[in-house]
């Protein structure tokens, strides 16, 4: 724990910080090439719908869980809870670019979201040191 609060996220939030984990999580299991399948065989979960409702935004992942698919899939549970800068040649919309290839509209949206998420997280920092 880094001694801050505990701030909880609004609904919007929430489901902007859903959908952004869904996306890393799409991307790193399609990195790892493996398929849904696979993975939830691995997990020994019910094929189709435990990592589909994850990738999809409509379930969040347990902790125990990110931290074995971070494993399964080679990569850090700060990079799929985006915890760590996420640049692509020096560019956040790159970094975006190679999650969404061919998608500028979307790896467009995505970046305006995480630069949102980015400037709230700061202003809690900062509303949290006044306190």
């Amino acid at each position: 724990m880094n001694g801050s609060p505990a701030i909880p996220l609004t609904e919007e939030e929430d489901v902007r910080l859903r959908a952004l984990v869904a996306d890393r999580l799409r991307a790193a299991r399609r990195t790892a090439d493996l398929t849904q399948v696979e993975v939830s065989r691995k997990f020994g979960r019910q094929v189709g719908t435990w990592i589909s409702g994850i990738e999809t935004a409509r379930a969040w992942v347990t902790v125990p869980d990110i931290v074995r698919l971070a494993d399964l899939y080679g990569t850090s549970v700060d990079w799929l809870l985006w915890r760590k800068d996420h640049e692509f040649n020096g560019s956040k919309l790159g970094a975006w670019l190679t999650l969404f290839p061919g998608d500028l509209e979307r790896a467009q949206t995505h970046l305006a979201l995480d630069e949102a998420l980015t400037e709230n997280r700061q202003k809690l920092k900062e509303t949290a040191a006044v306190r």
